[in-house]
């Protein structure tokens, strides 16, 4: 449930006797969005680079720029595109972390990448083992730019941490998961305030999640990726994808789950959540904004 390093490897042919090489410099860019996903500055020996956390279904830019001893500059640009796939991201101490983007929608757009991550518990509150390490807060600051954090856990919060700090807004939303979605009052008003929330630009990017990130956490996406227009199966999948992480099977709650969503009144998946989100309090200006926010063009 978390990604390997992909090791990239390269070489410099016709090295003459008089010159060597004084630095190097390696580069990988999201060429849709602009944006440097990955830089090392490399010893002079040094032939390869370990990349972590790639996106799928996402073409990169790369470029190898390698300083000489004599003053001489050479780069290499080029470019390669992953494979689709769930999107599990590596950050240490945690677990099941996925971005939501790139899943398509419906009608030909996709979530956009770096604004939604679901994931486990960061203070090993509930779960031992599931506590983020110092390395995995750095890439949460400083790499996912984390702006702030919704728990959906359903315990006292007197034994819960605010790992992240005061820079970063934490909600705490009690949320119910499964059939319990629909029969919990306190489920429906933490339902609320949540896409409350995420109609807000000012939280994004944003961490959602509960002890496993599978349970609270799939049923809210769930009702999100219907939200937003991804087809049934696809949504079914991305909730699935948590049991590589999550060792008892959870089918059967998803399938009930699963069935009374469909009982709810709309003629698609995207107009049953629009209209249950509607019932509950959000507002049709606020179902307006997430779909601003989070889908492509």
């Amino acid at each position: 449930d978390y990604t390997k390093p992909i090791d990239i490897l390269f070489s410099i042919d016709n090295l003459s006797l008089d010159s060597s090489v004084e630095t190097q410099y390696f580069t990988i860019t999201d060429k849709e969005y602009s944006k440097e996903v990955f830089f090392q500055e490399l010893s002079p020996e040094k032939r390869s680079v370990s990349v972590e956390n790639l996106r799928p279904d996402t073409v990169y830019e790369y470029n190898i720029k390698v300083i000489f001893s004599d003053g001489r500059v050479i780069e290499k640009n080029g470019e390669f595109k992953t494979e689709p796939s769930p999107c599990f991201l590596f950050v240490d101490g945690i677990r099941n972390v996925r971005d939501i983007g790139t899943i398509k929608t419906t009608d030909g757009r996709q979530i956009k990448k770096y604004m939604i991550y679901r994931g486990s518990e960061l203070d090993g509150a509930i779960e031992d083992g599931y506590m983020i390490t110092d390395n995995g807060l750095d890439y949460m600051h400083n790499v996912l730019n984390i702006k702030s954090e919704i728990d959906l856990r359903w315990y006292d919060e007197k034994i819960m941490k605010d790992c992240l700090g005061e820079k970063v807004i934490h909600k705490y939303y009690p949320m119910a998961a499964y059939g319990d979605f629909f029969e919990k009052s306190h489920a429906k008003s933490s339902a609320k305030e949540v896409f409350s929330d995420l109609a807000n630009p000012d939280m994004y990017p944003t961490y959602l999640h509960c002890s496993y990130g599978a349970d609270k956490t799939g049923t809210i996406i769930y009702i999100l990726c219907a939200l937003l227009g991804v087809d049934e199966d696809t949504t079914y999948r991305e909730w699935e994808a948590s049991l590589f992480c999550h060792s008892d099977s959870f089918y059967d709650e998803m399938d009930d789950f699963v069935v009374r969503f469909k009982k709810l009144p709309g003629d698609t998946m995207q107009e049953k959540a629009e209209k249950y989100l509607l019932s509950i309090g959000v507002t049709m200006e606020e179902i307006e904004s997430i779909r601003e926010i989070l889908l492509t063009d």
